[in-house]
């Protein structure tokens, strides 16, 4: 009974991988053509207020503006998208977590929010969920607790190790084209 839960949990979560990978791509390309809903779902990791002295109350909306690292579309007149320029071939450091950023002027505060992809996220989730049921089923059909132990220490940290760097690292490049378009708006 246990080992058949377990199979299902880990086919199950292939499954959802697979759609989660799929989502990942319609993402990746809604996010490269501005649509705006993508920008405001996924898992908030960037999330702060800052004075700003930019009037915004002439902007034109749904024009996409460049600066060199990243593009940005006002929603309206107080509501703005951003993301880092996609580099698919250029020699740097890529990740799986590009955050997209969304940003909105009031009252001369700057709200800004940087989300992680959901396509992304919910893979490595599946990832994390898979290590574990297939851990726990070469625990339970007896190969060995210590050995299946080790290698679900292994599966999440490498998890882990491909995580939290990442976030490091896109959330100062999100950064980056954050002070760049105020810069652009200044201008």
């Amino acid at each position: 009974m246990t080992k058949s839960i377990i199979g299902t949990l880990f086919i199950a979560s292939v499954s959802v991988a697979a759609l989660a990978w799929s989502f990942g791509v319609v993402e990746l390309v809604a996010t490269a053509l501005m649509r705006t809903f993508v920008f405001y779902i996924g898992k908030k990791v960037v999330d702060f207020e800052e004075r700003v002295s930019l009037i915004t109350d002439n902007v034109i909306t749904s024009r996409i503006f460049e600066t060199d690292s990243g593009k940005f579309k006002f929603v309206d007149s107080q509501k703005c998208v951003f993301r880092e320029k996609i580099q698919l071939f250029s020699f740097r450091i890529h990740t799986p977590f590009s955050l997209k950023g969304c940003v909105e002027f009031k009252n001369g505060t700057a709200k800004i929010e940087g989300r992680l992809p959901v396509g992304a996220t919910l893979f490595f989730c599946m990832w994390l969920v898979r290590w574990a049921t297939g851990c726990i089923g070469a625990s339970i059909q007896g190969e060995g607790s210590m050995l299946s132990l080790l290698m679900l220490l292994f599966g999440w940290g490498v998890a882990a190790l491909m995580y939290f760097p990442s976030v490091a690292l896109e959330r100062k490049r999100l950064l980056v084209v954050y002070d760049e378009m105020k810069q652009h708006l200044r201008n």
